[in-house]
């Protein structure tokens, strides 16, 4: 609703408190308002009865690979929707090339709640989903995208227009959307700055502006 949250759902404090409680789940989750640093404890009309503080199948990432058990998919994440209901966002990734190349290919949402798990196509996210695409896959083809523009044998010899993003990045809330932040230098010892990069982190759309510093 135009401002950013960190969310994230309470956990039981220990093996016991989890035997104790488990039939009644998780009934809460911590909204903290990132302008502000504003606290706000939400309670839950139905608790979560799946979540990492869960053990044994109700554990959510042993739910997942139970029911999708050839999927690769990356960790889950805690989101919550435009009215506040709890989910978990997992990535679903295919190979590209090698062992380390990867893209994403849809998502599961898991409902903590019930368990219920939906599977969604890229084109056909709901818009309140905020990261389908983690910080280390949009560093990682940010970075193939600024160094290989120029074809593979030119980021090893003469490197012309060779780039890279810089150490560091950081979020910012545009649009009802994340987006990843980070600078970009040359691939040289010069350390200063030749623009910034801005990623969606919803759809992995790429905008670049560059700059003289």
């Amino acid at each position: 609703k135009g401002e950013p949250y960190r969310v994230t759902p309470l956990k039981y404090a220990g093996f016991f408190k989890w035997l104790s409680n488990k039939d009644e789940g998780i009934g809460h989750y911590l909204k903290v308002n990132m302008y502000n640093g504003k606290t706000e404890l939400v309670e839950l009309e139905e608790n979560m009865k799946y979540s990492y503080s869960e053990r044994f199948g109700r554990n959510v990432e042993r739910h997942l690979w139970k029911n999708y058990p050839t999927k690769i998919f990356g960790t889950p994440s805690f989101e919550i929707d435009d009215e506040g209901n709890p989910f978990y966002i997992a990535t679903v990734y295919k190979k590209l090339f090698g062992l380390s190349g990867k893209d994403a290919t849809g998502l599961l949402i898991v409902n903590p709640v019930d368990g219920k798990i939906e599977e969604y196509e890229l084109d056909n996210i709901p818009n309140w989903v905020d990261r389908v695409y983690g910080a280390d896959l949009v560093e990682k083809h940010l970075n193939w995208h600024l160094r290989f523009q120029g074809g593979y044998w030119n980021s090893l010899t003469s490197k012309k227009g060779v780039r890279v993003a810089t150490k560091g990045y950081n979020y910012i809330p545009m649009n009802d959307d994340i987006y990843y932040y980070t600078g970009v230098t040359s691939d040289s010892s010069d350390s200063s700055n030749l623009g910034f990069a801005l990623v969606n982190m919803r759809t992995k759309e790429y905008e670049y502006y560059p700059l003289s510093s």
